[in-house]
């Protein structure tokens, strides 16, 4: 059996793409995934299961295209690799901003390290993780000149990623620690 954590990207944001984590926890049991959970209201869901990740793919996919008249992207990534990030020294640091953005299926680290490449960046630091791009800016009054602000945020690059903050990623690598 293997844990996973479950992140979907553009749910519950203002008044669109409504999805009731209750409701989506008891779906996804009734689809076999087993101690389904989730941390606030965002997309952030973690579960066991025996399946290969492949097939936990394939099944959540087919049944979001079936249950929502919206896209949900998605990725699903072992809680172990989560706990085992090689964090940034840099991550504990107190900044304006800190994120964690979260490569969704199809994206891989090889390809957001191509795109950045050509990036000029501006107060801000950058770090390539194995299941993550964190980024980091320490002012307020520098962030209108950062990458965040001109690239991450804009299309096509937010649609390759699911963004959650430092202290929402830190909660999460908690919870999946207590979850072992």
């Amino acid at each position: 059996m293997t844990s996973y954590l479950l992140l979907l990207r553009g749910i519950n944001l203002g008044k669109n793409n409504k999805v009731s984590m209750l409701e989506l926890r008891e779906q996804l049991e009734k689809l076999g995934l087993q101690t389904v959970s989730s941390y606030i209201n965002t997309g952030n869901l973690f579960f066991d299961s025996e399946k290969t990740l492949t097939e936990l793919e394939n099944v959540i996919e087919a049944f979001f295209l079936k249950t929502y008249d919206f896209s949900i992207p998605f990725v699903i990534v072992p809680s172990e690799m989560v706990i085992k990030e090689v964090l940034p020294s840099w991550w504990s640091e107190d900044a304006y901003r800190k994120d964690a953005l979260f490569y969704l299926k199809g994206t891989t680290k090889e390809l957001v390290a191509e795109i950045i490449k050509e990036w000029s960046l501006a107060d801000e630091d950058l770090y390539l993780g194995e299941t993550a791009l964190f980024w980091l800016t320490r002012t307020k009054e520098s962030y209108t000149k950062t990458a965040h602000a001109k690239k991450i945020t804009a299309k096509p690059f937010n649609q390759m990623v699911t963004l959650r903050n430092a202290n929402t990623f830190n909660k999460l690598i908690s919870l999946a620690k207590e979850k072992r």
